[in-house]
């Protein structure tokens, strides 16, 4: 069988990415090594982000308000301002089935996992935090204000959040501007990068992350209508932004589930497939 052929041009113009991207992780490893001042933001991270939430003035309350039932409409609140963020959703239930075609219950019953993020480190220098985990590895105050939400509430609540008038000025939901699907050392770590180096200000991009992977491993023919909310559900979830001035979403996705781009196109518009056939 004939092998794909790669254009010299499009090799070039990626190793000419990979030494720009060099470059410039060089002159940010030497602006941080000559600066002897530590970080004193990060200690006080979770109190600014909480003391931005009615009812919660400090760690110590968010963490009180997790043990508290009463308070649970307070992650809520932090969910629908854009200070949490979507990183986990948790589909592996055991004894019973996570769906539900009646119409007078949720189309599915799982649990998701939110912390707060700063998607600042990715925008300054992808290559540090190549994949989400590196993200929320990163992010100071993801470990402080991790919660588990209820998936179906938190999206419901976000869209009536996000259809109120009031709130236009304050956050909103991008759509999908690309998937990337690949199969491993094929250059896409690349392409995720360039995509989020190119216009930091404008375009987010997700690479690897749990929920979007999780959701289309949890299809089930027999809920396809359900099975597809939930895939769209964590989409939006994912695409909400309290920063007004990111425009683009892009998916960089795991390459198992590269299997799966049939129910990313059910649910989403997939506009975006690289390919390579040379390891890079």
């Amino acid at each position: 069988m004939r092998r794909p052929r790669v254009s010299f041009g499009i090799i070039a113009f990626c190793v000419l990415i990979c030494l720009w991207q060099t470059m410039v992780g060089m002159i940010s490893s030497t602006s941080s090594s000559t600066t002897s001042t530590p970080n004193k933001n990060k200690a006080d991270t979770i109190q600014d982000i909480m003391t931005k939430s009615s009812g919660i003035k400090s760690n110590a309350d968010y963490q009180k308000m997790k043990k508290e039932p009463k308070q649970k409409v307070n992650k809520i609140e932090l969910i629908q301002t854009g200070y949490l963020h979507l990183i986990d959703i948790n589909t592996r239930h055991s004894h019973h089935q996570p769906f539900n075609n009646d119409p007078d219950s949720p189309p599915y019953s799982i649990e998701g996992t939110f912390c707060h993020l700063e998607w600042s480190k990715h925008k300054k220098d992808p290559s540090a935090v190549p994949m989400f985990k590196y993200l929320q590895k990163e992010s100071p105050a993801c470990h402080g204000t991790m919660t588990n939400v209820d998936l179906y509430t938190a999206v419901t609540e976000a869209r009536l959040y996000d259809n109120d008038r009031q709130n236009t000025n304050s956050i909103k939901s991008l759509s999908p501007k690309g998937f990337v699907f690949h199969e491993s050392r094929c250059g896409s770590t690349l392409v995720a990068n360039s995509l989020a180096a190119f216009d930091p200000a404008k375009n987010r991009v997700y690479s690897e992350s749990g929920p979007p992977v999780a959701a289309a491993h949890a299809y089930d023919d027999s809920y396809e209508k359900e099975s597809i909310q939930l895939l769209q559900d964590v989409i939006y979830l994912m695409g909400r932004t309290d920063d007004l001035k990111e425009d683009n979403l892009f998916f960089k996705i795991q390459s198992i589930a590269s299997k799966s781009i049939g129910v990313f196109r059910k649910g989403t518009c997939v506009r975006m497939f690289e390919y390579s056939s040379l390891p890079l």
